[in-house]
């Protein structure tokens, strides 16, 4: 009997979305055994013929050696992956992806060679390989109990419930590491989710927990839910784009001499948590501007900056009716202070009393300041204040003016919208090749 028939005979729970969701065999006849038996054989073969069916490693070249290898695994939005191989050499590093489903491999092979993905200033090459054989183990997990879909019964994702069970942090990171190289552990209070770099690691890991009587779960590929996350925002049309990863003291201007594409609704830069928060007036704008960050790669200092695309609340999908009424009237986050009577510093005091400002440009020669807001909301509540008739009267006057951020992505002649319809023409592609797989099964 196989290391995962004997792992997944005893009571497991099994998780989705749900990590305490658990699935058990009820007692049975002789007979039910035996049909049961002859399903999950039936399943096997069904999930190795569509593995076996086309090529499912894809060989990635031209690695920068210095790149860490959870830096390019954010660059995989496509799952579930069986394993990921790093091969590091003198001349060259090479990571192989083998993913379950030829279809899978097929969509992420088509999308990484339609874009000039860069890491590290070095730009990636796709190909495919033909690994030398697929090791006995992979498949025998693959054998499951109806109802239960094959794929979530084990991945390369293991939900730990309670981590206090092996000790500190570090004595965890100890143990898992016996079992295998990891690409990530994300610590949920007590809980962790880990993800290996093979199925194999996470299936002797589950069952090594299990005999120190740790509650563990699979749970879905990270890889396959950020790939599913990004369709469905591109499917909302969202207007947002998160940035991780912001090295410590990042300012909003330090964001925006890097953001090209489409005009600003509003930014919100959140330090502490190293998430920057980007709304665009457009859906196509953000969708531009996501695929840039994600394929070319936005750097600050030493660090390449983390980028997904997320719808998270209505207004993030929809403008609200009187602010793009105003926006089709020529508003912006950009205001121009002409006639400018106060003195400078007087001037931005003034000004960020209105609200946080993002960039602030005087020009004494002209009599003339521009100032960039973080969010068009608090522009318009400038221009307001600057023409009311008593407290700015006689003093200056101001209008709106054009978003830097507006101008064209940087190394590109596309348009925004041309881009987005690219992006979203290829995650359909990535859905309809997972609908014509699960068919196929």
């Amino acid at each position: 009997m196989s290391l995962a028939t004997r792992f997944l005979g005893r009571s497991w729970h099994n998780t989705h979305r749900c990590p305490s969701r658990a699935f058990t065999s009820p007692p049975s006849s002789p007979n039910a055994q035996k049909a049961r038996e002859n399903a999950q054989l039936d399943i096997a073969l069904r999930w190795a013929n569509r593995v076996l069916a086309g090529p499912t490693t894809v060989s990635v070249h031209n690695v920068p050696p210095d790149a860490a290898l959870g830096e390019f695994m954010r660059l995989v939005m496509f799952g579930p992956l069986l394993r990921v191989e790093d091969r590091p050499g003198r001349l060259a590093r090479v990571i192989s992806l083998t993913f379950v489903e030829n279809a899978t491999a097929v969509a992420f092979f088509h999308e990484m060679n339609q874009n000039k993905v860069v890491l590290r200033g070095s730009r990636l090459m796709f190909a495919w390989a033909h690994p030398q054989g697929v090791p006995p183990g992979p498949l025998s997990f693959l054998v499951v109990r109806p109802p239960v879909p094959p794929q979530l019964v084990a991945s390369r994702a293991l939900y730990i419930h309670d981590t206090r069970r092996l000790g500190t942090r570090e004595q965890f990171h100890q143990f898992i590491a016996r079992y295998g190289p990891i690409e990530r552990a994300t610590f949920r209070g007590d809980a962790a989710i880990v993800n290996f770099l093979a199925v194999s690691s996470a299936i002797k890991t589950a069952e090594a927990l299990r005999e120190d009587g740790v509650k563990a779960s699979f749970t879905e590929d990270r890889c396959s839910v950020a790939g599913r996350a990004r369709a469905a925002a591109l499917k909302s049309r969202t207007r947002q784009v998160i940035l991780g990863d912001i090295p410590p003291g990042t300012r909003a201007a330090d964001l925006c001499d890097h953001i090209r594409g489409g005009a600003l609704e509003r930014i919100l830069v959140k330090p502490g948590r190293r998430f920057a928060f980007i709304h665009f007036l457009e859906h196509a704008s953000a969708a531009a501007f996501y695929r840039h960050a994600h394929y070319h790669g936005i750097t600050l200092g030493e660090q390449r900056l983390s980028a997904r695309i997320q719808a998270e609340a209505p207004d993030v999908v929809r403008l609200p009716a009187d602010l793009a009424r105003r926006v089709a009237a020529g508003a912006s986050r950009c205001v121009r202070v002409t006639d400018v009577l106060l003195p400078e510093a007087r001037l931005r005091r003034e000004l960020e009393r209105l609200g946080p400002i993002e960039r602030f440009e005087h020009s004494p020669s002209s009599r003339s300041a521009t100032v960039a807001f973080e969010s068009i909301q608090h522009a318009i509540m400038a221009v307001r204040a600057i023409q009311h008739p008593v407290r700015w009267r006689g003093w200056s006057d101001a209008g709106f003016a054009v978003d830097p951020c507006a101008a064209p992505l940087r190394g590109t002649s596309r348009t925004a919208s041309k881009t987005a319809r690219e992006l979203q023409g290829q995650m359909s592609d990535f859905l309809r090749l997972h609908a014509w797989g699960a068919r196929a099964g």
